[in-house]
């Protein structure tokens, strides 16, 4: 029984959840978390966060893979979530990024954990110009400026662990919400390696990035970071009430361009944000072949 503030219980049953459904094949491997990696730093097996901000409501989990899972390794995924504030407009922004460790490199899950604030403590020195249309021809000279900056930050991180920094590798996705005006909010988004955002929106996900073109204002691409150090794909998106737009790593976004999962994640989040523990239920489902670690921020629109 669920207690009350004023001491009292719910009669209703509290909410359970079952175990993860099965969208694709027959797995093999079993979801159930085995023996904790042997690590210096230990990392979680999932995370899960949410909230509101300005009109934005937000859930986020970022959940260790069966392959992981199964071999005892750690999750190399990671994500961050940042209020930031700007003197034009007393409505918070946010900044959201997902990191996807790059999988040969045994130190990743470090450069995924880190990247995050560190995207976030150089978005934040431009952020008014970032969200002003008007300065969107900045955009290119902006980005490259602090990607470069992120790349530094993480190479200071590597010889604090003492580790050259390649063993650091990551990619990472993400997106700057602006304030709401006249109705709509624009957003930048921006990537550097192979992670994805995707738009919701009157029940399909939209892709913001397609082989690199689609609604890219710059396509000067690198890999991942710190090492590869080049240009980054940016778009700009604007965002209407009842959209959700989703970051994540391919862990969800290879198994979200099958019919299956499409279908069912679409029917989930299309009513609106399901409750925390729901939204680590739903993207826990099961796919055979698909056992990567698996991240997701969502925003819906308000």
């Amino acid at each position: 029984m669920i207690g009350r503030p004023d001491g009292g219980g719910l009669e209703a049953a509290e909410a359970t959840y079952p175990s993860p459904p099965v969208l694709i094949g027959a797995p093999t491997l079993t979801s159930t978390p085995g023996r904790f990696p042997v690590l210096a730093e230990p990392v979680a097996d999932s995370v899960l966060d949410g909230g509101t901000v300005g009109g934005l409501t937000v859930r986020a989990a970022s959940i260790r893979g069966d392959d992981h899972r199964f071999y005892g390794s750690p999750r190399q995924d990671a994500f961050a979530l940042w209020t930031a504030a700007d003197s034009a407009s007393a409505t918070p922004a946010m900044i959201a990024s997902v990191a996807d460790g790059v999988g040969s490199q045994p130190l990743s899950h470090l450069g995924a954990a880190a990247v995050g604030a560190h995207v976030q403590a150089e978005l934040q020195q431009h952020l008014g110009a970032l969200l002003d249309a008007g300065a969107e021809h900045e955009l290119s000279d902006r980005l490259h400026s602090v990607f470069a900056a992120v790349a530094d930050r993480l190479r200071v991180d590597a010889r604090a662990h003492d580790v050259e920094p390649h063993l650091l590798s990551t990619t990472v996705v993400g997106a700057v919400f602006g304030w709401e005006s006249a109705g709509s909010r624009r957003a930048v988004l921006f990537r550097v390696g192979d992670s994805l955002i995707f738009t919701l929106r009157g029940g399909t996900f939209e892709p913001a990035f397609v082989d690199g073109t689609q609604n890219v204002v710059l396509d000067t691409a690198t890999s991942a970071l710190p090492l590869q150090v080049g240009p980054v794909e940016i778009g700009v998106a604007t965002l209407a009430p009842g959209d959700v737009v989703v970051l994540c790593t391919d862990g969800l976004g290879i198994p979200l361009g099958t019919e299956p999962v499409a279908r069912q994640l679409a029917d989930w989040w299309h009513a609106g944000p399901p409750d925390l523990a729901e939204f680590y239920w739903q993207l826990s489902f099961r796919a055979q072949t698909y056992g990567d670690d698996r991240t997701a921020v969502c925003v819906w629109v308000d």
